[in-house]
């Protein structure tokens, strides 16, 4: 024979390439994957904190548009924060915070109602919209709840809201 054979296999070295560049291309992707990964997570951590303060937020404001009267009230601006107000059935209802929880509950703030919120606090309002010197004079309340973002360092939502108590 005088036209070599060719052989159809593939030689040591060129297995070796060809490994080497697939773990690279490998750990490539692994790497990329991994940052998407974390800051995904960490986005949906925030999202989370956000929605928290956004939903206690929106429910204090629904209760206290029911609410006739503010019965008790944490000193302005003061963190933790606490609202006692009564309802036309003659009802307390209660937010406290302690710690980064927030309770809640009728006559008591026995329930869980959102966490983690880091300050929670309640300035009562006069109808003018100047602050209230006494719960009698209380006809609007100011909510602030601030929740920490993970993703950052320093970073810091803050939800503001007020609420109209029902004219009496």
């Amino acid at each position: 024979m005088t036209n070599r054979q060719r052989r159809k296999a593939i030689t040591l070295l060129e297995l070796i390439v060809t490994l080497a560049l697939m773990s690279a291309l490998v750990t490539a992707i692994s790497g990329l994957l991994r940052t998407s990964i974390t800051t995904f997570e960490g986005y949906g951590s925030d999202h989370q904190r956000i929605e928290a303060a956004h939903g206690l937020a929106r429910h204090i404001v629904r209760q206290l548009r029911q609410a006739d009267a503010v019965v008790a009230i944490s000193d302005a601006g003061q963190s933790p924060g606490w609202l006692v107000v009564q309802t036309s059935a003659g009802q307390l209802l209660v937010w406290q915070q302690v710690g980064s929880d927030v309770n809640y509950g009728v006559g008591s703030a026995d329930d869980l109602l959102a966490a983690p919120i880091d300050t929670l606090s309640f300035i009562g309002l006069e109808a003018s919209g100047a602050q209230a010197s006494s719960e009698d004079e209380i006809r609007a309340v100011q909510i602030t709840c601030r929740v920490a973002l993970d993703r950052e360092v320093d970073t810091e939502r803050v939800v503001r809201c007020t609420a109209w108590l029902r004219t009496r």
